[in-house]
């Protein structure tokens, strides 16, 4: 597997960086009704989402620029980048998703 450890280092920060670390006091959580109507023009509205949204894609595509297989690769190995990237990814997930300042509540990272 070949890596491009700057490419690499920058993508971990933008995709493991949970987002409710940068929230400030002033941001309140509430729960999620039901009823989805109405909710996705306000969920996708907010800048936090937009922010997610971004750093998620940009994340993304500087991991896909970081690893990639070796040419010479045989057997398992020609898969290393692919089960790499899908670690970091599900990694990256489960960190947006249950890193929240509120006792027994997960973020809902809609736009991760």
């Amino acid at each position: 597997m070949l890596v491009d450890w700057i490419k690499l280092s920058f993508a971990l920060v933008l995709l493991w960086l949970p987002v409710t670390v940068l929230h400030g006091k002033r941001v309140i959580y509430r729960e999620v009704a039901r009823d989805w109507e109405g909710y996705w023009g306000r969920t996708l509205g907010l800048g936090w989402h937009a922010f997610d949204l971004l750093r998620a894609i940009i994340g993304a595509w500087l991991l896909a620029g970081a690893l990639a297989r070796a040419p010479g690769a045989q057997g398992a190995m020609k898969y290393s980048a692919f089960v790499a990237q899908t670690a970091i990814l599900a990694l990256a997930t489960i960190l947006q998703t249950m890193v929240c300042r509120l006792r027994d509540c997960a973020h809902a990272p809609f736009a991760f």
